[in-house]
């Protein structure tokens, strides 16, 4: 049996494949899907690249325009805010370290029962005087009151003096003192 070679001209014989013949089938018919998805990320990475700039560039712009609105701050407000806070310290600190004899007094002026009575009251040092002139029954009243007081101790009676005059009227000079218990502010 013999055996005839026949040539086909349309369809040529092809020489064996070397490897970069089968890399770049591999590259085009598998490896296709691949560089499409690097392509792809590619220009993902492009697009958020373009967004991250143009958001950092309106920051800039946005930075640029607070800073100039502090710059106005800076010259004109602030010095007027440092002095209020100062000061705000400096009465805070004055508030702290003082002492309120507005209640002590309100109270002693509770206990005289005679409004237009001729009264001194001298607040200091955590001490308080009273001098003045009074109808001895209504000053009777008075020192039991600032005894009985949880607001002094200590109450004594300075001087009682009785005129002539005052001793029909049953009126008399008088002066006391007493130690304030609590004369402190409350904090601020």
């Amino acid at each position: 049996m013999t055996k005839s070679v026949t040539f086909n001209l349309l369809k040529p014989l092809q020489p064996p494949k070397t490897a970069w013949d089968k890399i770049y089938d591999w590259i085009v018919d598998k490896a296709r899907i691949v560089v499409l998805v690097t392509i792809i990320l590619i220009a993902a990475a492009f697009v958020a690249k373009v967004v991250v700039d143009t958001d950092a560039k309106n920051k800039n712009k946005q930075i640029d325009s607070l800073t100039q609105r502090l710059s106005f701050y800076t010259a004109e407000v602030e010095p007027r805010l440092r002095l209020l806070a100062i000061k705000t310290d400096s009465y805070q600190k004055i508030w702290n370290k003082s002492s309120s004899y507005s209640t002590i007094i309100k109270e002693i002026y509770s206990y005289v029962d005679n409004p237009g009575a001729d009264l001194t009251i001298k607040a200091s040092d955590g001490k308080v005087s009273i001098f003045g002139t009074e109808d001895l029954t209504l000053l009777r009243n008075l020192e039991e009151k600032l005894r009985n007081s949880p607001s002094f101790t200590s109450v004594n009676f300075g001087s009682l003096s009785i005129d002539g005059s005052d001793v029909q009227d049953a009126k008399g000079e008088y002066s006391v003192s007493a130690v304030i218990k609590d004369s402190k502010r409350p904090q601020i």
